[in-house]
């Protein structure tokens, strides 16, 4: 009798960590109305098998950031114990797919994308579909080298003056959208101006790509080529900054961030 009320009791601890599958930490998730929720992908899944049309309207291209336990790794994909499934761009998370060993503890901050069969993350641009490019936008890290990247990210930031804070403040999201947009990479050259009620940035990026853009109120426009006004104002017009150094360091660490 003491045997089988032992193997009962095997049995049902065997059940419970089965049902816990698929749980774990739940993620943090800005839906697509601006409201951030708290979620576990089972919860997100079963949000999809009840009604894909409402998942979608609200959950699709959402921005979602978690912590999680590998399962298993492919060339370009990342399945974690809690039930999520995070498409990558070997090009930049190659050196990252190689690493990852089954139990690695990793960092990532991503895009929902469905919940068909796993719950699928992948880097989004625009919200309005994916590539090559826009799956680089996934942020994706062992949980101590994000602590590291973290730290320094914070430690540079506050090394800022009050002047430089103010303008990534300002600027440092519009940046990193035209990045994440035209898939390129890290800023090496950064200039900008005041002119009137827009800012008038120069900037060199890894690709390579240069552009000239116009800010007013976090909207933008920009082109290839300069205008004449915007040769100018770049010859005339005062400095943002009387240097970039430091700020183009920051901006660059919260690219990846």
């Amino acid at each position: 009798m003491k045997k089988v009320l032992a193997l009962v009791m095997v049995m049902m601890m065997v059940f419970a960590l089965c049902a816990c599958g698929g749980s774990g930490s739940p993620a943090t998730i800005v839906d697509n109305d601006g409201n951030t929720v708290q979620m576990t992908a089972k919860e997100l899944k079963a949000e999809y098998d009840e009604n894909s049309a409402r998942f979608k309207e609200i959950y699709y291209g959402g921005g979602i950031e978690l912590n999680g336990t590998v399962e298993s790794v492919t060339t370009n994909t990342v399945k974690l114990k809690e039930g999520w499934e995070v498409e990558l761009s070997p090009q930049k998370h190659g050196d990252l797919l190689t690493s990852l060993n089954k139990g690695d503890k990793v960092y990532v901050k991503s895009n929902i994308y469905s919940a068909f069969v796993n719950v699928e993350l992948k880097g989004m641009t625009d919200k309005i579909g994916y590539n090559d490019g826009s799956l680089k936008t996934t942020v994706i890290r062992k949980a101590e080298d994000q602590q590291k990247y973290k730290s320094e990210y914070d430690a540079a930031y506050n090394a800022l003056s009050e002047d430089e804070k103010s303008f990534f403040d300002s600027y440092a999201d519009v940046l990193k959208r035209y990045v994440q947009k035209e898939g390129i990479g890290a800023f090496t050259k950064l200039n900008a101006w005041y002119h009137d009620k827009y800012a008038y940035f120069y900037l060199e990026n890894k690709g390579p790509a240069s552009i000239w853009m116009r800010v007013e109120d976090g909207h933008t426009g920009w082109v290839s080529a300069p205008s004449a006004k915007a040769l100018d104002i770049s010859e005339n017009a005062k400095p943002v900054l009387d240097s970039y150094d430091n700020v183009q360091e920051v901006i660059n660490l919260y690219l990846d961030l």
